[in-house]
């Protein structure tokens, strides 16, 4: 097995918590009605208690950082806007269908690949949906499915000393 030189974070559900967003409408499912999105609204996007010690062991271990997300490429300046802080670790904030392609598509990776330069053997993806896991995995990358945030940074440190 190579070395890891390249780590890929989702951000909602991994990186950030907030409420279910729907990609192709731009609108939120709270309850049982569906509300228009406030760029204000912070709880859509908040930091898990692990996301800024995730992203530093990366950075202090000098990997690349990438972002990759489901959300529509029109709410990543916004993302950019609300999440400085986060977002400063990235050197690329990705949005999949940008690329014609979502997470859960094997061939998004190869893509992503060669527009960002990067060797899927040597990458580790960091998801919390099983699907897009298992999409990664099909595609030659190492993968750790974040089933529980709490402990993102122990999975991360095990996966990254391997």
């Amino acid at each position: 097995m190579l070395s890891i030189n390249t780590v890929i974070f989702d951000l909602l559900g991994v990186l950030l918590a907030g409420t279910h967003l729907d990609p192709h409408s731009l609108t939120y499912q709270h309850a049982q009605h569906t509300t228009p999105l406030d760029p204000q609204d912070p709880y859509l996007f908040t930091p898990t208690k692990t996301a800024l010690t995730a992203l530093q062991l990366c950075q202090q271990q000098h990997y690349e950082i990438l972002a990759l997300t489901n959300l529509p490429p029109q709410r990543l300046s916004w993302l950019r806007q609300q999440q400085p802080e986060i977002c400063a670790y990235f050197t690329q904030l990705i949005a999949a269908t940008s690329l014609g392609y979502r997470k859960n598509d094997p061939k998004l990776y190869a893509v992503l690949a060669a527009k960002f330069n990067f060797d899927l053997a040597r990458t580790l993806f960091i998801d919390d949906t099983l699907e897009n896991i298992q999409a990664a995995q099909t595609a030659g990358l190492t993968t750790l499915w974040c089933q529980d945030n709490h402990k993102l940074v122990d999975e991360l440190t095990a996966k990254l000393t391997l």
